[in-house]
């Protein structure tokens, strides 16, 4: 649907709220049409990533190599393989990095220090000075037992966890007799000839880079060995996790989803936001004060919901109201939002169980998902922030709880999405690169045109020295493609092997055509799920094993690691203090847009 250049403030506010409940349901709702991917990058444990962008790309000088003998020390060993400071130091680093990235990408999104505010987490301090926020860590899920004082000493434990999960997994490949084929060697190679390339384009060495990126002791060679071992662990977890996904029943299924029911459903409604407006508070204001106007705000709140859905008995009411409520202060017509504005931005489907528990409440979500539920009932939901009401959501029920029967098909994809403010100029040269893709395939003898082959038709896509415009790289489909995609793959005709250049309003898509699903989102749903447990429940049994025991609290290892962490701390001021020179070079490069933040809000 087209939409307006221009809309109002207060739909801008809906939409993402609308965002905000929506992106936990689909992270629980997320269904692959084949599983073939590890999910899970480190057990329990951070993610943890091969480059930082952060680090790498601001490409600051933090450290001068001191050849210190420090770095050759172990800080831990799990089983009989030692753990040295700058394998430690490597992993520390990166998933700090990673942290860093998607902490600033919030706050550039939602404005500054709003990661910090929600997640607990300011990238622009060091971790040892951060109260870690054990409340809003799941436990009991992730088989957590301690507390921890600092975001240092979460990141530490997560560290040594990756760790041992990557050593332990490549000691099971090797033991049955798994290695790496050529291209899989191939890519990690490529990945020190890019590092190598990236450091000749500062004028260093590409040992010199990694120093600078990660601190002493970090060489070429000793990623290369980390690299490959971890590929190596991530190959093995996705067939051992593929073996336990392909071992369950129909019966097993059925099983599960009767005992879970709620873990597998969905809830589709319309919702409109009342947030609660306690206006500017004086500087100096006593304690009663504050408790009385916030007060005063949530009953204000409140009652505007009870107001909004007293008369509506329809949906056709429900987005009648919203659409008299968005327009109520709205002067200018060509600011005013219309029935389809309305009908899109009050919409949420496919709302999950977990989703609606965690934005409101465990209470919330089971009367929600209960059987006794009917479509067309209302309700008004409290959101709340630790104890205090900030918004209430007006509910008008579409579909009650219902498991997605929805058969997907089985593709893969080059995606070449066009940016949000393209021009015309623009879109032809993302559509340029997707047709130049897509010819290189129909040059192919029919013989060769195999899924295999498919996947290594990237390297077409660029020419030597240009960057690939917009393309995601090739991917298993996964059901959030363009609907364009779904309506000619869900073609009566389609057939494997077929392989189209589809044009949406998203951007240009190859896609290519394997096979329909055998089974339907909520039986792929439960199956995952299974094959999830399995996996963890066996890796735990792995990480508790005396063969690969971590083992961290001898006096040296601990005399090892708070040496280590305090050349590992004087490290992280400097590239703290660089990243924010950088980033402050960036900001004052381009123009800020803010949107919805400012809006008046119901």
């Amino acid at each position: 649907m087209a939409k307006k250049e221009e809309v109002s403030k207060a739909e801008l506010y809906r939409k993402e709220r609308k965002e905000r409940i929506a992106k936990e349901a689909k992270k629980n709702a997320k269904r692959n049409a084949k599983i073939a991917k590890v999910k899970r990058a480190a057990l329990k444990a951070v993610a943890v990533v091969v480059a930082a962008a952060i680090v790498l790309g601001a490409a600051v000088a933090i450290v001068n190599y001191t050849g210190s003998s420090l770095f050759k020390m172990s800080v831990a060993k799990t089983g009989d393989t030692k753990i040295s400071t700058s394998e430690f130091q490597y992993y520390y680093r990166t998933s700090h990095a990673n942290l860093v990235s998607q902490a600033s990408q919030y706050d550039q999104y939602y404005g500054a220090g709003y990661y910090a505010q929600n997640q607990g987490f300011d990238y622009t301090a060091l971790p040892s000075e951060q109260d870690f926020p054990n409340a809003m860590l799941d436990k009991e899920a992730l088989g957590i037992e301690e507390d921890f004082e600092t975001w240092d000493d979460y990141i530490t434990y997560s560290t040594f966890n990756s760790i041992q999960y990557f050593y332990l997994l490549a000691a099971e490949a090797e033991k049955a007799g798994m290695e790496l084929d050529e291209d899989e060697v191939k890519a990690i190679t490529d990945q020190i000839e890019e590092l190598r390339a990236t450091a000749a384009e500062s004028g260093r060495s590409i040992n010199a880079y990694l120093r600078a990126s990660y601190g002493s002791g970090i060489n070429e060679n000793s990623l290369e060995k980390w690299l490959l071992r971890d590929a190596l662990a991530q190959k093995y977890a996705e067939a051992k996790e593929l073996e336990f996904y392909d071992s369950y029943t129909t019966a097993d299924i059925n099983a599960e989803f009767k005992a879970n029911k709620n873990d597998y459903s969905f809830v589709d409604m319309r919702y409109y936001v009342f947030e609660v407006d306690a206006g500017e508070i004086k500087d100096g204001a006593t304690e009663k004060e504050v408790k009385e106007a916030t007060e005063k705000a949530q009953a204000k709140a409140k009652k505007e919901a009870e107001a909004f859905i007293k008369d509506i008995k329809t949906e056709g009411d429900f987005i009648k109201a919203a659409v008299a409520l968005d327009n109520k202060d709205v002067k200018d017509k060509k600011d005013k939002v219309t029935a389809d504005d309305v009908k899109e931005s009050t919409l949420l489907e496919k709302c999950a169980y977990a989703a609606f528990a965690q934005n409101f409440s465990e209470k919330d979500a089971e009367w929600a998902f209960s059987a006794d539920r009917k479509a067309g009932e209302m309700k008004i939901v409290a959101q709340k922030q630790g104890e205090d009401v900030v918004a209430y959501y007006a509910m008008f029920f579409l579909k009650t709880s219902y498991k997605d029967t929805t058969v997907l098909s089985d593709l893969k994809a080059y995606a070449f999405t066009y940016a949000t403010d393209a021009s015309a100029n623009d879109k032809a040269l993302v559509k340029e690169e997707a047709t130049a893709l897509f010819n290189e395939w129909k040059k192919l003898p029919a013989e060769e045109k195999t899924a295999e082959e498919f996947a290594h038709l990237g390297h077409h896509v660029a020419e030597d020295g240009k960057e690939t415009v917009a393309c995601n790289d090739y991917a298993d489909y996964n059901g959030t493609l363009a609907e364009e995609v779904d309506t000619w793959a869900n073609n009566k005709a389609r057939k494997p092997g077929d392989v189209e250049l589809i044009e949406a309003s998203s951007g240009l898509y190859v896609v290519y055509y394997e096979a329909k699903n055998e089974e339907a989102n909520w039986e792929i749903s439960v199956r995952t799920a299974l094959r999830d447990k399995a996996f963890d429940e066996y890796a735990e049994g792995l990480v508790k094993s005396e063969e690969y025991a971590l083992e961290k609290d001898g006096v040296l290892h601990e005399t090892a690691l708070k040496l280590h962490k305090n050349k590992l701390e004087r490290d992280m001021k400097t590239y703290l203090y660089s990243l924010a020179q950088s980033m402050q070079a960036q900001s004052s490069g381009s123009q800020t847009v803010q949107t919805g933040h400012e809006g008046h809000n119901h």
